[in-house]
């Protein structure tokens, strides 16, 4: 789909956050008043098929992660624990650090699911917001992340 229709490739990374805040909603309204802690594994991409292209490595799926990661601080009071990523390897697009092969001089690096990851290490915040043309989260000292990710941006997509 990546490049048969960019898109709706663009829409769907927009948009993926709001399939996680949908399934955390569910277990929070199943779960009632009963103070549970929650992990969530195995929130990343999945692109199907041998030649998965290189959509997970753009800064549209960075983009999409951040999205996601700013759900998962909403949530934070139930949310203890998340991936984003598996974490290493030579071929899946959906691992934190991909490993060149063969080895050679090249280096391990990190895909843009694991840059945003690394900026919530750092800087994970207590407040979050959102609107229609702007989302971000901070946390004092002040460090503001927020995502831009109206119709504008759409010409400079990949």
């Amino acid at each position: 789909m990546y490049r048969r229709d960019p898109d709706a490739t663009w829409d769907q990374m927009m948009t993926a956050w709001q399939l996680t805040d949908a399934k955390i909603r569910t277990i929070r309204d199943n779960l009632g008043a009963r103070d549970i802690p929650l992990a969530m594994t195995e929130c990343h991409f999945v692109v199907p098929g041998r030649d998965r292209g290189d959509v997970l490595a753009s800064w549209a799926a960075g983009v999409s992660y951040k999205r996601i990661l700013n759900n998962h601080q909403r949530h934070g009071d139930v949310l203890k624990i998340a991936t984003a990523a598996d974490f290493c390897g030579t071929r899946w697009q959906n691992n934190a650090v991909i490993i060149p092969t063969p080895k050679g001089n090249n280096r391990a690096y990190l895909q843009p699911v694991a840059r945003v990851m690394r900026l919530y290490r750092h800087h994970i915040g207590i407040c979050a917001g959102t609107s229609d043309r702007i989302e971000l989260t901070g946390a004092p000292p002040i460090y503001i992340k927020f995502v831009l990710s109206n119709a504008i941006l759409r010409s400079s997509r990949p």
